[in-house]
């Protein structure tokens, strides 16, 4: 039985145009109005419509962007305010740490490029078209690196290639383990989705715990 990953039901938002002196709606613009429908784990919906006819303000009052005139959206059968404070807070806490972590380790690995490890200087930085399988490879190949190095004769390049190692493997680790909401996706371009699924399918076959 498929997951439902999130649920709108007769989802409504509708604007006020113009008020009368007491402030109540004399006009009012249904942007959105009744809409439901639901999106299951490993699906996508696509919302087609000439311009102007609501789907982006869709997107925003399922995303809660817009305060909901009526109906609800439910995100794995509860509503954004029912976990919102356990979840989005830590989540956000945790980013704002893997990004101070992040900063860090990426200056120390631009800290260490040097002309002897010319192969291994893209590797030492954060570039976007890697994979996580692509690092790992990388820091194999700088461990080699490391035991073919004779210690005493260049003490150096050793350090240098060592300090690498230990900042890449740093580097892995927060990639490895940054938070990030699974769940849907809800894009305004098909165009961006399709560029955003071929890189997440590109990362999932690249890389794999197992």
């Amino acid at each position: 039985m498929s997951k439902t990953l999130l649920e709108v039901k007769q989802l409504q938002k509708h604007f006020a145009l113009q008020k009368n002196m007491f402030g109540k709606p004399k006009m009012i613009l249904k942007a959105v109005d009744n809409v439901s429908f639901k999106l299951e784990a490993g699906k996508t919906i696509g919302v087609v419509g000439e311009s102007g006819c609501g789907k982006t303000t869709l997107g925003r009052t399922v995303l809660q962007l817009y305060d909901t005139t009526g109906g609800k959206s439910l995100y794995y059968g509860h509503t954004l305010y029912d976990f919102m404070p356990s979840y989005y807070i830590n989540d956000l806490k945790s980013l704002s740490q893997n990004a101070d972590k992040l900063a860090s380790i990426v200056n120390a690995l631009e800290a260490v490029k040097c002309e002897e490890l010319n192969e291994y200087n893209e590797l030492l930085s954060l570039n976007l078209s890697f994979t996580l399988n692509d690092y790992n490879e990388g820091l194999n190949k700088l461990n080699d690196l490391l035991k073919a190095i004779n210690k005493k004769e260049n003490e150096a390049l050793y350090s240098k290639a060592s300090q690498a190692s230990k900042n890449l493997s740093s580097l892995i680790n927060i990639l490895n383990n940054a938070s990030c909401c699974s769940g849907a996706l809800i894009l305004g371009d098909a165009s961006k989705a399709m560029s955003l699924l071929i890189d997440l399918v590109r990362a999932k076959h690249g890389y794999s715990k197992n």
